[in-house]
């Protein structure tokens, strides 16, 4: 509909143009003049029309440039021949009591007149493929935008809840052997890694803040630290002016059960996990390091999918592949988090 409205009021301008060029410029009679211009271009809208429904649904992919070319040449001749002496017939008719003068004019423009149709038809059939293409290209191109905003939401969403399974299978195997040393243990981990994994699931946006995250990695800690008693300890120096700025959700973890892996596992003794958050700039700083010993993690045996999934996640939802360094320094193993500050929530 509208775009019948706007080949109606090109129609108006058209025939606007044309009865100025007649009756101002080359001085013709009013009357004669209106007639001719008005009919000259409505002899001209079935062409229009037939262009606007015919590429209304085509499909661009499919089309034979040379073949419809050839084709809307021979329709524009046709229609402008056609056109032209619809008018001429009509105007003999309308006019033929009154002075021949005009009707004479109008039969020897007619070459002209047919050039003048003619041409007008292609540059209208030009200016509908063009503006055909543009549409198509903009929707073509949002469609694009659209899907790789879904693929990479996906993708987020598979990274984000790639929990670890054998944090998972250790910890009900410490719940089933809590049950028989110290039922009120098993009780407690029982609540506790309930209470995570429900957290986990309800995290359905790609950001949280960082007070939410620092939550969630701490009681994963202390589900932890029923499974090794006193062996592990948090140190924490957090900046309260942070907390309240978003960061990915469930980033963190991953960082604890590196920390926990690889400190536990390569020691006998106590570990101090170390965890500092401060604002700097425009970013979060968030720092996790552990003791570890070097020759016993190569004993470890591991895929390495937390760091890797962290990075990959860092590097979807931010486009940057330096908010994440790694520092193994003698007997400190040591994880840096540089998060862009978003606006708090």
């Amino acid at each position: 509909m509208r775009k019948l409205f706007q080949l109606i009021i090109l129609n108006v301008v058209l025939s606007s143009f044309l009865f100025l060029s007649l009756h101002v410029f080359l001085g013709k009679p009013f009357v004669p003049s209106l007639l001719d211009s008005l009919f000259s271009v409505l002899t001209l809208i079935p062409f229009g029309i037939g262009m606007i429904y015919q590429t209304r649904y085509m499909i661009l992919e499919a089309i034979n440039i040379a073949k419809i070319s050839f084709n809307h040449l021979i329709t524009a001749i046709i229609m402008s021949v056609a056109a032209v002496y619809i008018t001429y017939f009509f105007l003999q008719i309308v006019l033929s009591s009154a002075d021949d003068s005009y009707i004479i004019f109008v039969k020897t423009t007619i070459p002209f007149r047919i050039f003048a149709s003619f041409t007008g038809c292609i540059i209208f059939t030009s200016f509908i493929y063009t503006r055909l293409f543009y549409i198509r290209s903009i929707q073509s191109l949002k469609t694009e935008t659209d899907l790789n905003a879904r693929l990479k939401e996906a993708k987020l969403d598979s990274l984000k809840f790639q929990l670890n399974p054998h944090f998972l299978f250790n910890s009900l195997n410490s719940i089933a052997s809590l049950t028989i040393s110290s039922p009120e243990n098993a009780r407690v981990m029982t609540t506790k890694l309930a209470g995570l994994l429900r957290k986990t699931m309800k995290k359905d946006g790609v950001f949280s803040t960082l007070a939410d995250e620092l939550d969630s990695a701490e009681n994963y800690l202390e589900i932890e630290k029923i499974r090794f008693g006193e062996r592990i300890s948090l140190d924490k120096k957090i900046d309260a002016g942070a907390l309240g700025f978003n960061i990915p959700s469930m980033i963190l973890q991953p960082l604890f059960e590196n920390a926990v892996k690889f400190g536990v596992g390569s020691s006998a003794g106590k570990i101090t996990v170390s965890l500092s958050v401060a604002k700097k700039d425009s970013y979060i700083e968030i720092e996790i390091s552990n003791p570890y010993d070097p020759e016993e993690c190569k004993k470890l045996k591991g895929e390495g999918v937390g760091l890797v999934n962290l990075t990959s996640r860092l590097s979807l939802t931010y486009n940057r592949n330096d908010l994440l360094t790694i520092n193994a320094s003698g007997d400190i193993f040591t994880v840096t988090l540089m998060i862009p500050t978003n606006e708090k929530i």
